[in-house]
């Protein structure tokens, strides 16, 4: 069986097995957001890449999305043009950033947030945003990233950092 749908929208929690069942049956597949506490897993990604051949926009929000389902869209052929990882981007050693490139290519906003704790291979991992075109800071500790981030950007946008970003 194989249902029509082009675009999936989840509000909420929903079972990881659920969700792997779901996109199996969807393989005219173009828009997959999901906005709630279900992982982003490998299962989850191999599922996306296995059944929906036609996805070109993907949007992750309070979902935690793993380094492993970043390896696996990135080795995928699926025609991506939108990857929205938020609140936060796996933690990607400096040995996987080359590996990771392409889906983070296809990220175009970040927030610093997103950047915490990649002190010593920001330039690195900034390097991968090729398609980049919004940053919003987001920390107290912003001055680090300014230099590294300046030169991929078209748009700045600047927020009072919130206490729990410190």
């Amino acid at each position: 069986m194989n249902w029509g749908l082009e675009i999936i929208t989840i509000n909420g929690t929903i079972p990881t097995n659920v969700l792997v069942q779901l996109i199996s049956l969807c393989s005219n597949l173009k828009r997959f957001e999901l906005d709630g506490h279900t992982d982003c897993s490998a299962s989850v990604m191999e599922a996306l890449v296995q059944h929906c051949p036609q996805l070109n926009s993907m949007r992750w929000y309070h979902a935690l999305f793993t380094l492993e389902a970043l390896l696996t869209l990135s080795d995928s052929t699926l025609p991506v043009e939108e990857v929205v990882i938020s609140p936060r981007i796996p933690d990607i050693s400096t040995t996987y950033i080359p590996r990771c490139r392409h889906a983070l290519s296809k990220v175009h906003s970040l927030n610093t947030y997103q950047l915490l704790g990649r002190h010593d291979s920001v330039t690195e991992f900034m390097s991968c945003f090729t398609e980049l075109t919004s940053l919003t800071l987001y920390t107290y500790s912003d001055d680090v990233y300014i230099s590294a981030i300046a030169q991929y950007l078209s748009l700045i946008h600047i927020s009072e950092p919130t206490r729990q970003a410190e």
